[in-house]
């Protein structure tokens, strides 16, 4: 080999100079190859007989187990196998894709395939020892020859050829790096020591752990409880089963019978209301102004057991049935009220000038004014919808016949008081000769009621 005498970089023989510093190249003595090391004879080891792992000759006891270990003989390398024969195989000629024996067509071209030698496998390399680095060698000085005059030049003689250089010394082998020794397996640490118990601590974890017993128990009592009731019904019913209510709303109370210990509403439309009252349930429906007829059901519930109560309510007022069919107000005028039985809302109302009327709930009230003049009536009229009911309505004032005198011209005599039978007068006997008589309306008193 060739090397470098600056940068001590090898080269092969047929180079001549550095690639990196252009210097010429030395040759140098090629390191001889390491020979290759027998494979070593079996050694004997320890091993533990609990967990069977293997120590150092050195070591006594398992450091995992604590066991004492025993003198085994460790097992010989086994020999490597031979490489298999190469096998002949079918290929593609068309796409070259090898196929087992058993194949005769190709399935991505559908060609025929044919036989062809399976390559040898190649033999692996054997690793090369690495060449071993030979250490740089100090820079030494080097020998400056003698500065020696020049004789003098004969005339017509040549000149003497200048000396040659010394040669450099070649670089001496560098040391073998030396192998890494192997070290010795490591001793069992000892165990640490246990720090010693806070008694406080103690009590307060024993605490904890009686707290959360006692949670655990009454969780478990609790779900126990719950699906004990949950699994104790086997029956529940509603009467009626069945609600309808008009247009207006309003209530109704359901019975509910049922063998388990709790019952609840688990469902209902939006536009009822369900109050419990032990075995009783009250329904309040609120009033329908979508002017449409509507249904629904309420849902209820006792352990796995359910029930429906059934809900229709009308869109329209069928009926307006007031208690009364008329209203007399004395001449001062007054307050009067009375119910009406109906399926809608709140009626509105059509009455006289000396009337007012409102409704709360399923009563009406009506108020008349003080009547200073004569003898007056009216009609009073309840409506929703396309449902009428009318009342009359009467309020004393002065007899309209007598104008509130109680007296009239008397018929019998014309007012004269006296009837002539020739020449005689005889007073009138229906008046007494006064001339006026009651007034058959009012009966005298100026005043008509109805």
């Amino acid at each position: 080999m060739k090397e470098c005498p600056k940068c001590h970089k090898q080269y092969d023989d047929k180079m001549s100079f550095c690639i990196a510093d252009g210097e010429k190249l030395v040759e140098v003595q090629a390191p001889a190859p390491a020979p290759k090391e027998a494979p070593a004879a079996a050694q004997p080891m320890k091993e533990c007989p609990k967990c069977h792992k293997k120590y150092d000759m050195k070591m006594s006891f398992c450091i995992a187990d604590g066991e004492k270990l025993v003198e085994v003989q460790a097992s010989a390398p086994a020999p490597k196998e031979a490489p298999a024969a190469a096998q002949p195989m079918k290929e593609c000629p068309k796409c070259h894709k090898k196929y087992d024996m058993k194949m005769s067509f190709c399935i991505a071209d559908g060609e025929k395939l044919v036989v062809v030698a399976s390559p040898k496998p190649e033999p692996k390399p054997e690793p090369k020892p690495e060449p071993k680095p030979v250490p740089k060698p100090e820079p030494k000085p080097e020998p400056v020859a003698p500065v020696v005059p020049p004789p003098p030049k004969p005339a017509a003689s040549a000149a003497p050829p200048k000396p040659a250089a010394p040669p450099k010394p070649a670089a001496p082998p560098k040391p073998a790096q030396s192998q890494p020794v192997a070290q010795p397996a490591p001793a069992p640490k000892p165990p640490k020591p246990k720090k010693p118990v806070d008694p406080k601590k103690k009590r307060r974890n024993k605490r904890l752990i009686i707290i959360s017993s006692i949670l655990l128990l009454l969780a478990g009592a609790a779900v126990g409880a719950y699906f004990f009731v949950y699994n104790a019904t086997t029956y529940i019913k509603a009467a009626p089963g069945q609600v309808a209510v008009g247009k207006g709303g309003g209530t109704a109370k359901v019975a509910i019978d049922y063998d388990g210990y709790l019952w609840s509403v688990a469902e209902m439309p939006e536009w009822v209301e369900a109050d419990k009252d032990g075995n009783e349930m009250t329904i309040t429906v609120s009033p329908n102004t979508s002017g449409t007829s509507r249904v629904g059901s309420i849902t209820l519930t006792s352990g796995k057991v359910s029930t429906q109560v059934n809900i229709s309510q009308t869109g329209n007022v069928t009926h307006i049935t007031p208690s009364v069919h008329s209203l007399t107000f004395h001449r001062d005028g007054g307050t009067q009220t009375f119910t009406i039985q109906t399926d809608g809302a709140i009626p509105t109302f059509e009455c006289p000038d000396f009337l007012a009327a409102e409704c709360r709930n399923d009563t009406v009230i009506v108020k008349a004014t003080a009547n200073n003049g004569n003898y007056r009536n009216g009609i009073l009229v309840l409506k929703e919808d396309n449902i009428r009911t009318s009342l009359m309505v009467d309020q004393a004032g002065a007899c309209p016949t007598c104008q509130g005198t109680g007296k009239v011209k008397c018929t019998s005599c014309n007012g004269t008081g006296r009837f002539t039978y020739g020449r005689s007068r005889i007073n009138c006997v229906g008046c007494n000769g006064t001339g006026n008589a009651n007034c058959d309306d009012c009966g005298g008193t100026g005043e008509l009621e109805q």
